[in-house]
């Protein structure tokens, strides 16, 4: 028998994947002629119904080729079909300007540090309305309510089923503007006061806004945001002020969604009524709840660089800890008849249900679909294959959302989940421990390690680090994160007898605290993580490969596939060692784009000086946004930092001089002109090949240009929006190159 034909979902997936991918990286609006699917339909029928007439048996592999074809133009149209902004009725196809709105919030409200961060749905716009929300007009929507007898306009003719029937029922509104249609996925920012904190989910509001796009990446290296929403659906954001907006209905949502989400606030209350407070309810609502807004910062660094961030995202893991746990409690319903079927049902609605009570993350999805395929499967007494398990739950998923393949939790899941399968036993196998606690630990090893192997090329990808104690974090996390989530069940099932669920509580926060410093002491020793290794898509693609086919010649010992792994190695090796020589040979300028800081990288082979204010130099979020991830794609290993006021002369094999607002960078010569900078009049020009202009000085084009040649004028990001525009109108009217780096970017130049 084929090997192949044992994962029927496997083969059909892949194709389907492949279309997906190539539709987002294409971005673009190509749809495949209906009559294509047709064909290839029409062949696939003839072909099963009558082979003998049509092919022979030598052409067999022509059936599985149409397949393929089929699958990889389904996954490729259906990606096109999904993405929002294609749609006529998008709100990104109307002009950009501040105008009134319609939105539904479709998810749980996020408190941020200044505001509340919603998405919501866009269900209409009125188009010809420039003017802001006023309470007149909100008056208006109100009595439209009043006056409609017409249920399907309650709320002011705006629970609409369809575009006609909506613009049908604003007739009934003959106050208002014109209102059209418009539909579309944003995040808006409410300003926050008595009122935007009541917002929920599900409710409608009407409101004035100007969206406006996500910019792309405005430095080098930068994390894509723009890219991570539009994977979303999303494109538009905007910022809302008290005052411009009114809540129009509530509930419009999903009724059993909005009923979980009620319930995990009523757990929070129950958490916070048993005294559990501070880092301890932070880490218990993300491990037990899926809710991660209270993790602060310095906590999150702790469990990333410790290796144990898997434990405050609900995952696989925790979906399986809380099935075993249902599972072992509807024990008794074997004993009635049609009892494994009446169970199958039970438990695959009660994991849907805690799926929802975490807020419905890609891996509880994947985890909740593969786990309630393999219920199935017992129910029916069917031994399931768990490659066609993760298949069948991976097809689901895209199908329903095919930008879901983008969710970098979606691609750790399914590489850790597919790495145990495949690893696991085999490594088991090699040490048999007689003592339980023994066998306990090198079974929970052994799962560590095949998850690492399965996810480290993704993590470096996307977060350059390792954690070197991942196995000692993990003997300690997993069963821990176990009795926790155990613990915290048992403090809500108890609730309404204080007494039990307060001792539970105290256990709970005990054990809690115990995990907290557990991972605290081992992030914090000697070489814990290793920091700023940067790999390229390609380079992880090759490690994959190499990863597979050593994995097969040690699984079935097959030789050519250890040819495949040395040959791929090579190939990884003549790739870093161009990197590294293109590392070493660079010398580059570069203006980051910051907001309201001025921030300078000198580049020389692998070491740096980075000038920059203090407001930048004192933030260490900052840095790690804006400029780290840039250090570490280009290998720079000899890093040092200055004030912009420091005057310094550094060698070293490191040309850099600056005094005041002069700078020197090998035969470069740079001029900052700020605040402090004076406009002396001089007959002869200075000659400089940068001139930056920044921190908002009182000066004219006019005025440099008569004091400065210069080869290029850049206009920092520390400046105001409003001066920015000022010299760069000045600019085009004396016909002179000026670069703003809040329009353009960081400005990066090899020198």
């Amino acid at each position: 028998m084929n090997f192949w034909h044992q994962f029927p979902f496997v083969r059909l997936i892949t194709p389907f994947i492949f279309g997906i991918i190539s539709a987002v990286s294409l971005g673009q609006e190509i749809h495949i002629p209906l009559f294509i699917f047709g064909v290839l339909f029409i062949i696939i029928l003839l072909i099963v119904f009558i082979p003998n007439i049509f092919f022979s048996f030598k052409y067999r592999w022509v059936f599985g080729l149409v397949i393929f074809a089929l699958l990889y133009l389904s996954g490729f149209e259906l990606t096109v079909q999904k993405s929002q902004k294609f749609k006529q009725s998008h709100v990104f196809q109307l002009p950009v300007e501040k105008r009134n709105y319609i939105v539904d919030i479709i998810e749980p409200v996020s408190q941020k540090q200044n505001s509340y961060k919603v998405i919501v749905d866009i269900r209409s716009a009125e188009t010809d309305n420039k003017r802001p929300l006023q309470n007149t007009s909100f008056a208006q929507l109100l009595r439209c309510q009043q006056n409609s007898n017409s249920s399907s306009v309650r709320t002011a003719g705006l629970n609409f089923v369809s575009s006609l029937e909506f613009e049908q029922n604003l007739k009934f509104c003959k106050g208002l503007n014109k209102w059209e249609y418009s539909r579309g996925t944003v995040i808006l920012y409410f300003q926050k006061d008595s009122l935007s904190k009541e917002i929920k989910y599900g409710d409608r509001i009407v409101l004035n806004a100007n969206f406006i796009e996500t910019k792309p990446p405005q430095n080098p290296s930068e994390f894509n945001y723009k890219r991570y929403l539009e994977n979303k659906g999303i494109y538009h954001q905007a910022y809302i002020k008290s005052g411009t907006w009114k809540i129009l209905s509530t509930e419009n949502c999903n009724k059993l969604l909005a009923f979980a989400l009620s319930i995990r606030n009523n757990f929070f209350k129950i958490l916070e009524k048993n005294n559990i407070r501070g880092n301890e309810f932070a880490v218990v609502s993300a491990i037990l709840l899926g809710y991660d807004d209270k993790l602060d910062k310095e906590l999150v660094k702790e469990y990333s660089g410790a290796g144990a961030m898997h434990i405050l995202c609900v995952s696989g893991l925790h979906v399986g800890i809380v099935y075993l746990l249902l599972n072992s409690m509807l024990f008794f319903l074997k004993k009635f008849r049609y009892g494994n079927n009446i169970k199958a049902v039970v438990l695959i609605l009660l994991i849907w249900f805690y799926a929802m009570l975490t807020g419905l993350s890609p891996s509880v999805l994947r985890a909740s679909t593969m786990i309630s395929f393999i219920i199935i499967g017992k129910s029916l007494n069917r031994q399931t294959n768990i490659y066609n398990s993760l298949a069948a739950s991976a097809f689901l998923l895209l199908i329903i959302n095919p930008f879901i393949i983008t969710n970098v939790g979606f691609q750790l899941s399914y590489s850790a989940v597919i790495a145990i399968v495949m690893l696991q036993q085999p490594m088991y196998k090699l040490w048999i421990i007689d003592n339980w606690l023994g066998d306990k630990m090198w079974a929970i090893t052994t799962v560590s390690i095949a998850a690492q192997i399965g996810t480290f090329p993704i993590a470096l990808l996307y977060f350059h680090q390792f954690p070197n104690y991942f196995i000692i974090t993990n003997l300690i996390v997993i069963p821990l994160s176990g009795f926790i989530i155990y613990a915290g069940f048992l403090v809500l099932i108890f609730s309404p007898v204080h007494f039990i669920s307060l001792v539970f509580s105290k256990i709970l926060v005990g054990m809690v605290w115990f995990l907290n410093q557990s991972v605290k002491i081992i992030e914090n020793l000697p070489f814990s993580t290793v920091k700023g290794i940067s790999i390229s898509f390609t380079e992880m693609l090759i490690i994959y490969f190499i990863l597979i086919s050593l994995i097969v010649f040690f699984l079935q010992k097959r030789k050519l596939f250890l040819f495949y792994a040395l040959a791929c190695t090579a190939v990884l090796l003549s790739i870093v060692s161009v990197e590294k020589s293109n590392h070493i040979n660079q010398r580059k300028f570069i203006v980051y784009n910051v907001n309201k800081s001025s921030v300078y990288d000198f580049i020389n082979g692998r070491k740096n000086c980075l000038l920059a204010d203090s407001l930048f130099t004192d933030n260490e979020n900052k840095f790690l946004f804006f400029v780290q991830n840039n250090w570490w794609d280009m290998g720079l290993k000899h890093n040092v930092k200055f004030d912009l006021k420091d005057t310094l002369f550094y060698q070293d094999e490191f040309p850099l001089y600056k005094r005041r607002n002069f700078i020197g960078f090998f035969d470069k010569r740079i001029v900052i002109v700020d605040k402090k900078f004076y406009c002396c009049h001089n007959t002869k020009k200075f000659e400089v090949d940068y001139l930056i202009i920044a921190n908002n000085p009182e000066v004219k084009i006019s005025d440099l240009v008569k004091l400065f040649n210069t080869k290029q004028i850049i206009i920092d990001s520390s400046n105001s929006y409003w001066k920015v525009n000022k010299w760069k109108k000045e600019a085009n009217e004396l016909n002179i190159n000026i670069y703003s780096i809040f329009d353009l970017g960081a400005y990066v130049v090899d020198i």
